[in-house]
């Protein structure tokens, strides 16, 4: 959840996002396209465009930690707190993002998972669009993913002494070497 500027003014304390961890912060400053705000763990300055909700009575449990641990060296401390504070959101937010990474799985691999599966000789045109449907591999902002695909089959074939993948017998299609 974000906020617009709304109701928010100087002084007052938001949660922000920060490579992936959400830690607490004071506006310093209004910007036509978002906010200065400095990290009470860290005391460093940055510009958003983003600020996370925050209901008022949750603002003081989130900051206060934070800022006691980090009170005496101002860099290595925050890394710490930071985690231990997100750690009961972690098990919503965190399950999402690992799914995905662990299918995701460069086109060639999935190419040949999907070779694996259909036991025949394919192009690559359906092999990509089984690859999508099995949700083997994720579509880019590619615009030509079969022939992509075309060329790491080649150099598969070129470069490794035992290809996974073979030209069949049929012009334009390919099958599983084993």
């Amino acid at each position: 959840m974000t906020t617009t500027n709304g109701n928010i003014s100087i002084g007052q304390e938001v949660l922000v996002r920060i490579a992936g961890r959400i830690v607490p912060a004071i506006i310093e400053e209004t910007l036509p396209d978002g906010w200065m705000v400095k990290s009470i763990a860290s005391g460093k300055t940055f510009k958003t465009r983003k600020l996370q909700e925050q209901p008022a009575n949750e603002a003081a449990p989130v900051a206060e930690p934070t800022a006691t641990e980090a009170a005496e060296p101002v860099e290595e401390q925050p890394a710490e707190p930071q985690p231990a504070a997100e750690e009961p959101e972690a098990p919503e937010a965190e399950p999402a993002p690992e799914a995905p990474r662990a299918r995701k799985m460069s086109l060639l691999d999935a190419a040949i998972e999907v070779l694996k599966l259909e036991a025949k000789a394919m192009n690559t045109r359906d092999m990509v669009k089984q690859a999508v449907e099995r949700r083997l591999w994720v579509q880019t902002s590619c615009k030509t993913p079969e022939q992509s695909l075309y060329g790491a089959i080649f150099r598969e074939i070129k470069e490794s002494e035992h290809a996974r993948i073979r030209k069949s017998e049929k012009r334009g299609l390919f099958e599983y070497a084993g």
